[in-house]
């Protein structure tokens, strides 16, 4: 049992039942259904097949919603294959809805153009093109000269390092999604391009006029969410640290500081945290991941994150169950090293002799029926396995995204003391500790 958890993005490659079940032995304790591409009959269907192999392994496995959020996109061009752009090489971008060239082309998301302004930087895609604004010759439009050149292309994304675009909370799309959510009991909902408490805040007031609640996991994709980070990571349930659009927003050389004062940060409050963003891309065409790659899932582990994160490695990779299978191997061997370094570490010296068993015989059992004494015992980094027994289906399957915690869903007619005894027998059944084990019960 590895302690950090795995995340998979379901898309074309993963969605059959066969690919699902295999995944979820595999290690997967979270599916994330990405509403930027899914339909609601695809996402229904995944959601049915998933509770449907949940129980028939009895596993808890979350469900999360993933909003898309605004977008901001390159529009249409007359070449599908797009426009090279040189070095110095303008370009004018306008609100107006148009059929692009090499000349003028669509950013039609309103607060983008709105907020840029002459001096401002101007990404492309991934870093691909970077340009500066040299002017606003009208509140629709900027005129924008290329510094770092390659080939414009239809429907890629578009990002203002540096500068504060002022988005609302949540699109249309998105409370269409949404309400789509709260009638299929997705286990937590992730949240786009968060910047303030508020924009927090707007989701749970939806959710309570519809006398619904869910985990709110809040993605951290801009510049003035960092700024805002503390109040975020208090009015959220969780954080995404959303590595490839920080990269664009902040220096690359920040970013993996950034993401590890994130953790810090997340341990500090009880709040469960993840990031994902291409972390074995390689495995998307190839059996092997990259050294860097695998160091980069290695720092993560020792940063004590919660869980990992698959992207398009598991939605559409040639291998998405052996992309879980070598995640999930590669956290084993750093959690080997990583727990068996803290039972020598002043930090970890009040926690007691029997905590110290990784895949042994002891673990602790908690009866829950709510996340905050369970992330509170998850930000503990117990080296046994924590075990909650709950009679709430839907928070046994969220809890399961937290470090070092295995949920148990028990019959909702068991007493507290009757859900221990039923729980240490499953235990037992699974394979999660032996018979005679010690165990510490809460």
């Amino acid at each position: 049992m590895n302690h950090t958890k795995i995340m998979a993005t379901i898309g074309p490659a993963s969605w059959d039942e066969k690919t699902l079940e295999a995944m979820i032995l595999a290690g997967v304790s979270s599916c994330r259904i990405n509403f930027s591409h899914s339909s609601y009959e695809q996402a229904e269907k995944i959601i049915h097949d998933i509770r449907r192999i949940s129980k028939k392994l009895n596993r808890p496995v979350a469900i999360r919603q993933d909003l898309q959020g605004p977008k901001i996109r390159i529009g249409e061009l007359e070449r599908e294959e797009g426009y090279p752009l040189p070095v110095g090489h303008e370009i004018t971008f306008t609100r107006e809805k148009i059929t692009g060239d090499a000349h003028r082309a669509t950013i039609a998301q309103p607060e983008f153009i709105g907020s840029i302004e002459a001096g401002a930087e101007v990404a492309i895609g991934d870093n691909d093109i970077k340009l500066t604004v040299l002017e606003k010759p009208n509140p629709d439009e900027i005129r924008c000269r290329v510094t770092i050149p390659g080939t414009l292309r239809p429907r890629k994304g578009a990002a203002a390092p540096g500068t504060i675009i002022r988005f609302k909370g949540l699109t249309e799309k998105d409370l269409r999604d949404f309400e789509f959510g709260i009638e299929q009991k997705f286990d937590c909902v992730s949240m786009s391009f968060v910047q303030t408490a508020d924009d927090i805040a707007l989701l749970r007031t939806m959710m309570k006029e519809r006398g619904v609640w869910m985990p709110i996991l809040s993605k951290i994709e801009q510049r003035n969410a960092l700024d805002n980070l503390d109040a975020i990571i208090q009015a959220s349930d969780g954080l995404s640290a959303a590595r490839g659009d920080l990269a664009v927003e902040r220096p690359i050389e920040e970013l993996p500081l950034l993401v590890k004062e994130m953790i810090r940060r997340c341990n500090l409050a009880g709040k469960f945290v993840f990031t994902g963003s291409g972390i074995l891309k390689s495995l998307m065409h190839n059996s092997w991941p990259t050294r860097a790659e695998v160091s980069d899932v290695a720092a993560l582990v020792l940063d004590g994150i919660d869980a990992i994160s698959f992207s398009d490695e598991t939605a559409v990779g040639d291998d998405p169950v052996g992309s879980v299978k070598m995640l999930a191997n590669i956290i084993a061997r750093c959690e080997e090293a990583m727990l068996r370094i803290r039972r020598e570490d002043t930090l970890f010296r009040s926690i007691r002799p029997h905590f110290h068993t990784v895949r042994g015989s002891e673990a602790i059992f908690l009866v829950a029926d709510r996340v905050e004494p369970v992330a509170r015992m998850a930000k503990m980094h117990y080296t046994a396995p924590v075990i909650v027994p709950t009679r709430n289906d839907r928070l046994s399957n969220y809890l399961a995204h937290y470090w070092g915690i295995y949920p148990m869903y028990c019959p909702h007619e068991m007493s507290d003391e009757a859900l221990l005894d039923y729980a240490a027998e499953q235990a037992v059944s699974l394979g999660m500790i032996g018979r005679d084990s010690g165990i510490i019960r809460y």
